[in-house]
């Protein structure tokens, strides 16, 4: 089946991660397709660079804040803009500016999703009394409870019956748990692609005080919503 690709992106002031996101997308990808950017709110040059960009490719849009919209409103608001401007795709994909994609990095993608609606490229682990994430999973026999948004590639057909990332959770954390659980619960099936097909290039702690606000506030929220529900386990195969 010939599939009709977005690649959604991120950016804030990550203007080096950026170009080298952009790439090793062009380096590796031998496929139709069309990115859309979002800024939000950059000061270190990234909106120059995304004018120039966007003049020099056909398939690149981007759309420019002037205010950080946090990652959460911000995949929203890029996955509607993509939409305005194109809505005959049937794969999104959810890119962090930090992923660096490899070799046939859409090939392994693209086999997965003939028998998955929701992949992702890094699984964790939850407790199932508090609904907390303490282990990122590695082995690829193991069992995984949601898939991380970054690099996420989702059927539109799923999006638009389960809808976009919940934003009751502020900012950023917790949405791709909730995407994966509300998946389940429409009966779309989530899997994780396990081979080493993007590089993520971050740096630092998950968590500094300036982001753990957001994760434990987000974190009180998806109890709430879940507490009475039974929490999900996947396994490829």
């Amino acid at each position: 089946m010939l599939h009709k690709l977005h690649i959604l992106l991120l950016t804030y002031n990550d203007l080096f991660n950026l170009k080298e996101c952009l790439k090793h997308i062009y380096q590796h990808t031998d496929y139709d397709f069309k990115i859309f950017i979002l800024d939000n709110g950059s000061t270190d040059g990234t909106p120059d660079y995304l004018k120039s960009l966007s003049e020099e490719k056909g398939n690149v849009f981007i759309t420019l804040r002037g205010n950080n919209l946090g990652i959460i409103e911000g995949r929203n608001s890029c996955f509607e803009f993509s939409q305005g401007i194109d809505n005959e795709n049937d794969l999104v994909m959810f890119l962090d500016a930090d992923q660096f994609v490899q070799k046939n990095w859409l090939d392994s993608y693209l086999n997965m999703i003939e028998n998955y609606d929701v992949v992702g490229i890094e699984a964790w682990k939850m407790r199932e009394k508090d609904f907390y994430p303490y282990k990122k999973v590695i082995d690829p026999i193991d069992s995984y409870n949601y898939v991380g948004a970054g690099g996420l590639v989702v059927k539109k057909k799923a999006i638009d019956d389960i809808g976009l990332f919940d934003e009751r959770y502020e900012m950023m954390y917790w949405e791709d748990p909730d995407l994966c659980f509300r998946a389940y619960e429409k009966g779309y099936k989530i899997g994780w692609n396990t081979e080493p097909v993007i590089v993520h290039n971050h740096s630092g702690p998950l968590l500094n005080d300036k982001t753990r606000k957001y994760f434990m506030q987000n974190w009180k929220v998806f109890q709430e919503k879940w507490k009475n529900k039974k929490m999900p386990i996947f396994k490829n195969g």
